[in-house]
């Protein structure tokens, strides 16, 4: 396969949207945080019925603020603010063997083997490493046939990946 080239400036929007798969992908995760957001619901609801109305509010707000996922939005946009938002553009060489990123003072080459697996999203490719870390590709750095070809190799490189 030739080498894909691709080069994209980060975007807030991809990862918010990046965060919202990745934390899907993760059933246990998504079952104790709805156990734990119904507790702190009912602890408030608790407070308000034994007259404790300030205790009561603030496990209501707490339970609600959980509920809407604000707090993975916040971190999120801190995240992307502090790190991702001041890199400009990005290189990304991508042939069979490794994937070469490019940027301001960096030069990496990384093998296939650093990553886990993968997540596709409506519009980014999420490369997992790690236990708890995503690199975000947007899928519109992309032309058809480059995206195309980018996800049958990720299948192959991949196969028993959840994600795919």
């Amino acid at each position: 396969m030739e080498e894909i080239k691709i080069e994209y400036y980060a975007d807030i929007k991809n990862y918010f949207e990046a965060a919202k798969y990745y934390t899907k992908s993760k059933i246990k995760r998504n079952i104790f945080d709805k156990i734990m957001e119904i507790f702190v619901l009912l602890i408030g609801i608790f407070m308000l019925t034994i007259g404790n109305f300030l205790l009561g509010i603030i496990f209501l707000v707490f339970g609600i603020i959980f509920m809407l996922n604000i707090f993975e939005k916040i971190v999120t946009y801190m995240y992307f603010k502090m790190y991702t938002a001041k890199i400009g553009s990005q290189k990304l060489i991508i042939s069979t063997d490794k994937i070469r990123y490019k940027q301001k003072d960096i030069n990496s080459d990384i093998d296939w083997n650093y990553y886990k697996g993968f997540i596709e999203t409506p519009n980014t490719i999420l490369l997992l490493y790690g236990k708890k870390y995503y690199s975000v590709i947007p899928k519109d750095a992309f032309s058809a046939d480059e995206l195309e070809k980018f996800i049958l190799q990720l299948c192959e490189k991949f196969p028993e990946s959840k994600y795919n």
